[in-house]
């Protein structure tokens, strides 16, 4: 169950702010395959904080995090990202070439998984079905990922399907609520 502690935490307009740049369609990604259009978000888009939060965003995420920008799909090194080290720790390079040969003992032909010293880039269109967030899935809604970590929920849930629009995430069942 949900801590009883569990509060609406972030601001709306920060909330609404970092969803509506992070939720505007961006078109198609490319990774090794192309992929389609992520789905629009289905909510209304407050347009004014969508302006607000657009310069933000391409000052401070765009370059890692827009598929065309120049470091998405990339690896950041773990001192730049300034998070923890625990699930780049844990993933070895004689995991990796057991998972490259698990791969390609069923015929499937791919660039082969590495050991890294940082995480990922990823894109962020579509980060609203993509929850929950963070390298290591700690931050349960996009809400939550504009607190400071130590005010951020720590136990959740995942696996309902009625989506949040306040929270930017699933929602939990309503017992759990506070």
């Amino acid at each position: 169950m949900f801590p009883n502690q569990l509060v609406k935490k972030a601001s709306v307009v920060s909330v609404a702010v970092l969803a509506a740049a992070l939720f505007a369609p961006v078109g198609t990604s490319q990774s090794d395959v192309a992929m389609p259009n992520p789905p629009e978000f289905p909510f209304e888009i407050d347009a004014a904080l969508a302006a607000q939060g657009r310069p933000i965003y391409h000052r401070n995420c765009a370059n890692c995090h827009d598929p065309a920008g120049s470091r998405t799909r990339t690896v950041i090194p773990i001192d730049e990202i300034g998070t923890d080290r625990e699930r780049l720790d844990t993933w070895t390079q004689e995991a990796a070439d057991k998972a490259n040969e698990v791969v390609a003992s069923f015929g499937i032909t791919r660039k082969d998984m590495l050991k890294t010293e940082g995480y990922l880039s990823h894109p962020l269109d579509g980060v609203w079905l993509r929850a929950p967030y963070l390298h290591n899935g700690s931050v349960w809604s996009l809400r939550d990922l504009l607190e400071s970590p130590s005010r951020r929920t720590r136990v959740f849930w995942r696996g309902f399907d009625v989506y949040d629009p306040d929270d930017s995430w699933l929602e939990i069942e309503d017992e759990a609520k506070p």
